[in-house]
């Protein structure tokens, strides 16, 4: 068929595919899970109609996988090239008022989460998303949280895209390191966040702070 490529060793194919799209899916890399999913349904023989593994273009599939790779790669690189700061020494080493930025900062992630969540799925509007994004970003310049401000402007940017299912997952990652990394600095001091979140997800979030401080303690004595 015209376009159509000579067929590679699709056995090979599928295996990589199947084993870098684990990986993706762990960390929650949806663009080159996605991409690797087609290249290892297509190898095994799981194609559309109107398709046969002799007319799939697999130069392209491969591209695709290369070019989401790509960009996961760059963005990682880009988060160790910003300065950034552990959230006990932020606190430690700044000014009082940290303390109320570092609560405020907590409640505005899980906040932007949500919202963020609810646009991908039409059920609240990307502007209100991206203010929530835009705010926490701006705590996060003040508190020197630079790896979790460029995850959330960049989850700003691709909602303004609608493209925004693997920025959101990178997200949810720091997100939820961020904040249990911020209860474990504030104590009692860190707020109850009411989350909509869905049961299987409160761990983005940490039970610790989904249940409040004082749950979380009783359940590390229990443990």
């Amino acid at each position: 068929a015209a376009g159509a490529t000579p067929r590679p060793d699709v056995k090979t194919l599928g295996f990589v595919g199947h084993t870098i799209k684990g990986a993706a899916r762990t960390i929650c890399a949806d663009p080159l899970g996605a991409a690797t999913e087609r290249l290892e349904s297509l190898a095994n023989g799981k194609c559309a109609a109107g398709l046969t593994p002799e007319t799939v273009d697999w130069v392209e599939l491969v591209a695709e996988v290369d070019q989401s790779l790509t960009q996961l790669l760059d963005f990682v690189a880009s988060l160790h090239e910003v300065e950034s700061f552990s959230v006990a020494d932020t606190v430690a080493n700044g000014h009082d008022d940290n303390y109320e930025k570092l609560v405020a900062a907590a409640s505005a992630t899980a906040k932007a989460f949500v919202l963020a969540k609810r646009a991908t799925a039409a059920e609240a509007t990307a502007a209100e998303a991206c203010e929530s994004l835009t705010e926490l970003a701006r705590l996060c310049a003040l508190l020197g949280i630079g790896g979790l401000k460029l995850a959330a402007e960049a989850l700003a940017a691709a909602l303004q895209r609608t493209k925004a299912a693997g920025a959101l997952g990178v997200f949810k990652g720091l997100a939820e390191q961020f904040l249990w990394d911020a209860w474990l600095v504030l104590g009692e001091k860190m707020p109850v966040i009411a989350t909509e979140l869905a049961p299987e997800e409160q761990w983005m979030v940490a039970e610790a702070v989904v249940a409040g401080p004082s749950s979380a303690a009783a359940a590390a004595a229990a443990a």
